[in-house]
């Protein structure tokens, strides 16, 4: 459980470092920009080539990507009911869409369920989360407002994405079979992701928000950490569905915003305080809320 906290220790160092002047609020772009190119690309090459298919786990990355069409689908109608601009709603869409899987979700599932729900999170983050970051993240910042360049920029912007090409050379090496110890010396670098993002996202955070950011970001929190959960845990009771699988699926749909997506948007440069105040906001939710949810899905499945 200790390490849930380690992310947020690093946010509040970022946090008070740009307080003490060790950092400038322009470098936290620079960071972002390290961990899209650098880190995240690494950690696709690692995780993917390592990801072993079996039909009978179908169902946690089912639910992992039917969380990701909810969460846009909830970004989209709070962006109609607020009349949010196209890049605003993609934003607020991104972060509602991808959640906290692995970093924070696998120790806090380990808390409330045990070892045995930890290879279901993992499975749920790398078939689920982690690859809709790779396919969808850059998509839905690419040219939103349809500047000059039209579909075909933004589909080089998505093909360009290095998180993307990265996934994509992952599938011609897990083809070859060239995966495995060959990529062993980049795991320091994907394992920089966390801190590098945190200390990041440390540096942007601001506790005074505008107001409409303020009511985006818990709207936002509300649709991706209690919205979400209940229609899966819902729908479970009433298929009658059980089990350790079902439970740690629905924990992991409810986590809070993910760190990478976060970074995205401030690479992009666009709402950035919004997203690492999702982030911030959404982790320290998420010790009381996940409790309560593991604690309704045993008694209602």
């Amino acid at each position: 459980m200790a390490a849930a906290w380690l992310p947020l220790a690093l946010a509040l160092l970022g946090f008070w470092g740009r307080k003490l002047e060790w950092f400038t609020p322009s470098g936290a772009r620079t960071l972002h920009q390290y961990v899209i190119r650098i880190a995240l690309p690494a950690l696709v090459l690692t995780k993917v080539t390592r990801l072993e298919w079996q039909p009978d786990l179908w169902l946690p990355a089912a639910i992992a990507w039917l969380a990701v069409a909810l969460g846009i689908g909830w970004a989209w109608l709070l962006g109609h009911w607020l009349g949010l601009a196209p890049r605003d709603r993609n934003v607020l869409a991104l972060m509602v869409a991808l959640g906290n899987t692995s970093f924070l979700g696998i120790p806090l599932i380990e808390s409330t369920l045990g070892k045995d729900g930890v290879a279901i999170a993992i499975l749920y983050d790398q078939l689920g989360s982690f690859l809709a970051l790779a396919l969808l993240g850059q998509w839905l910042l690419a040219n939103p407002e349809g500047r000059a360049g039209g579909w075909r920029s933004t589909a080089f912007r998505i093909v360009s994405f290095p998180p993307f090409v990265a996934l994509l050379m992952a599938g011609l090496l897990n083809a070859l079979s060239l995966g495995g110890r060959w990529l062993t010396p980049l795991e320091p670098v994907g394992s920089s992701l966390v801190p590098v993002i945190m200390v990041a996202l440390g540096i942007q955070f601001q506790w005074s928000m505008p107001r409409e950011e303020r009511q985006w970001l818990w709207w936002g929190l509300i649709g991706k950490m209690l919205v979400i959960p209940s229609v899966f845990l819902c729908a479970a009771a009433a298929l009658g569905l059980d089990g350790i699988t079902i439970r740690a699926s629905v924990l992991e749909a409810a986590m809070p915003p993910m760190m990478s997506a976060a970074a995205l948007v401030g690479m992009a440069g666009y709402r950035e305080r919004l997203a690492s105040a999702m982030v911030a906001w959404g982790a320290l939710a998420a010790f009381l809320t996940i409790p309560a949810w593991a604690w309704l899905a045993q008694r209602l499945l």
